[in-house]
């Protein structure tokens, strides 16, 4: 298993280079890039217990100015489809603007 992990760790590493180049194209009004990226890194969070992706998107959607807001106002438009590992990183991603789930 070690010999594995070994033999394809390039490869996690240049998945994750690509998805965090994909992350930094992400457009603060553009809700179909940012939902791509958001479920991408909760897939590999829900399958891999890996969270630097979805932590990769939190700090972009906050580094970009009223990106939280355009992203989680459209993303919670559809609540009841979210699971409690999506609200949580939703909670996450408005920590510093909770005015935004009034």
């Amino acid at each position: 298993s070690s010999g594995i992990n070994a033999e394809y760790g390039w490869l996690t590493e240049r998945c994750f280079e690509y998805f965090q180049a994909l992350t930094d194209a992400v457009q603060a009004d553009n809700f179909a890039d940012q939902l791509y990226v958001y479920d991408e890194a909760m897939f590999v969070f829900d399958k891999l217990k890996k969270k630097n992706y979805i932590d990769t998107v939190i700090q972009k959607f906050t580094s970009l100015k009223s990106c939280i807001e355009h992203f989680v106002t459209n993303y919670l438009r559809n609540l009841s489809s979210c699971t409690p590992q999506n609200l949580d990183a939703v909670l996450e991603m408005t920590k510093d603007q909770e005015y935004i789930l009034v």
